[in-house]
């Protein structure tokens, strides 16, 4: 489904975030494009507030298929 979603948009990647009752968010599950180098391993229990835009978004159902720039 991330493959499919990920080429539909024509994006380097695609990711599932989980929220963590910690106020954390965890990257559960990551498509990448080939050639892309993969980043799940890196976005592990990051805190809401180093990331406020992003988290906003998120928590309203309103992250688009391009939010590079939001964290």
């Amino acid at each position: 489904m991330l493959r499919e979603v990920g080429e539909y948009t024509c994006a380097d990647r695609a990711y599932v975030f989980e929220i963590n009752e910690d106020y954390t968010t965890t990257n559960t599950y990551e498509w990448c494009k080939e050639g892309v180098t993969p980043q799940i391993d890196n976005l592990k229990g990051i805190p809401f507030e180093s990331m406020p835009n992003w988290i906003h978004l998120f928590l309203q159902g309103r992250l688009s298929e391009n939010s590079d720039n939001l964290i």
